[in-house]
């Protein structure tokens, strides 16, 4: 399960959760919770999925900004 906490001092939100591997991965969310929360579980079901080998990661394709 993700975990959602702010720093103080901080605007923004912070989520950790664990990847594929298992290891605490720590993001910068946004500044509204309940968005962080969001990104927080769609980066565990993507992580979830990897570890399933539902998705392989090598073959998604990033593109530029």
């Amino acid at each position: 399960m993700a975990t959602v906490f702010r720093r103080k001092g901080q605007a923004n939100w912070y989520y950790k959760f664990k990847n594929e591997h298992g290891q605490w991965v720590q993001r910068v969310g946004v500044t509204a919770k309940d968005v962080t929360q969001r990104l927080a579980a769609a980066d565990e079901a993507r992580a979830a999925q990897i570890a399933a080998g539902l998705i392989d990661p090598k073959a998604e394709v990033e593109i530029p900004a």
